[in-house]
């Protein structure tokens, strides 16, 4: 694939850039360090998903690859960065890697995500994917541990009992397999209020956000979970999942439920949509919630991890 390409690209050609330049620490921002490094050397491990759901992350060969390297990469490493404290149990579990060894540094939130107050910029963007409604939010790829069925079974589930008139808004890709991109075909075909935009420009993710009623993230896991940042930032309530790094990323300022029970799910999003005060409450905890969680902040936390690493 274009991925093992691309690494082994990196594994070939940086070492010798490194050389070249003098580096004193590299940083690989994505799991997996150039093994021939010639430098003292940091690794951010990502996610950790092809670890905790392997038989979701296919074919074999792939995953064998990538987890052999970040297994080897995180070994090596001088210093690694985790996304969130769960995530960093993760690679403590399943990597070998001992905690006095690990720094967990947040991601921050581009500043763009903010309440959209000019209804006829939400407008529009509702015109343009064909969002004639009140609608349910999911930002979310078209893979297995972002849990869509369970949400689609959780829209479902409000459409019987409480006949809710919203529709279901989901963003994001059609799958990295033909499976997923069949699955979705046949699902958008069984539920004519469910709206599949595909992947949106960046710059209509907060006026979508922030038309939406609810924002729904209910994955089996997550190392951190940007969207619920995007979400609470532009002033909408969350309901995600009470597993993994979701409850460590929304605090108190989101509603938390078992992602393997839909009516669970949908129970939630109910209250959300039903019981103002609540809903009030939660998009204010939101708004601030997402103040502890900036660029700025990781850009100082991670140069004092390569402080460390040069000065060690």
């Amino acid at each position: 694939s274009s991925r093992i390409k691309r690494i082994l690209y990196e594994q070939s050609s940086l070492p010798k850039l490194i050389k070249h330049y003098r580096i004193d620490v590299f940083h690989s921002p994505n799991n997996v360090l150039p093994l021939g490094i010639p430098c003292k050397s940091v690794v951010t491990i990502q996610y950790m998903f092809s670890f905790i759901m392997p038989k979701d992350y296919a074919p074999f060969y792939r995953r064998w690859y990538f987890n052999t390297l970040t297994r080897v990469s995180a070994r090596k490493a001088d210093k690694v960065i985790s996304v969130s404290q769960d995530n960093m149990r993760q690679i403590i579990r399943y990597l070998g890697v001992p905690e006095s060894k690990v720094a967990v540094i947040y991601h921050g939130l581009d500043e763009s995500f903010r309440p959209v107050k000019d209804s006829n910029i939400i407008e529009s963007c509702k015109a343009k994917y064909g969002i004639n409604n009140d609608y349910i939010l999911c930002v979310a790829n078209n893979v297995l541990n972002k849990n869509l069925e369970g949400l689609i079974k959780a829209f479902d589930y409000l459409r019987q009992k409480y006949r809710i008139p919203h529709k279901l808004v989901i963003v994001g890709n059609t799958g990295f397999s033909k499976e997923r991109e069949v699955w979705l075909q046949e699902i958008k075909g069984k539920y004519p209020d469910l709206i599949h935009t595909g992947y949106v420009d960046y710059k209509e993710l907060p006026a979508l956000y922030s038309g939406a009623s609810v924002f729904v993230l209910p994955s089996y896991c997550e190392s951190f979970g940007i969207p619920l940042l995007e979400a609470m930032a532009c002033g909408v309530p969350v309901v995600t999942s009470n597993i993994f790094a979701m409850p460590e990323v929304v605090g108190d300022a989101g509603l938390k439920v078992n992602p393997y029970d839909f009516k669970e799910i949908g129970d939630a999003v109910y209250k959300l949509l039903t019981n103002n005060a609540l809903r009030e409450e939660f998009i204010k905890r939101g708004l601030e919630r997402v103040k502890a969680f900036t660029w700025e902040k990781a850009a100082k936390e991670a140069l004092a991890v390569y402080e460390e690493v040069y000065r060690s």
